[in-house]
């Protein structure tokens, strides 16, 4: 561990708590070079390793990150799921 750095536990917590803060500050989504680039500067990170967690998680079988089909190279938080009700 080093001095200054957030420690997480994975690549994907790291992606999905800097979407998470993009959200609340009003940004919708961000770039994949958004997200290397800060997620490396936070986190320390390789870009590979970003990039690997970025495409794992917009194809996993529930994705918790979704592309924005509009914008070429943005990724989003997925919407929450509606029909998904337990008791």
């Amino acid at each position: 561990v080093c001095a200054g750095v957030e420690t997480i536990q994975d690549a994907t917590a790291a992606v999905l708590q800097v979407l998470t803060e993009a959200r609340s500050k009003g940004v919708s989504s961000m770039s994949r070079a958004g997200l290397v680039q800060e997620i490396g500067q936070r986190f320390r990170l390789a870009p590979k390793t970003v990039d690997n967690t970025l495409q794992r998680m917009a194809r996993s079988a529930k994705p918790e990150i979704c592309r924005v089909s509009s914008k070429r190279g943005h990724y989003k938080l997925s919407p929450p799921p509606s029909g998904d009700h337990f008791p």
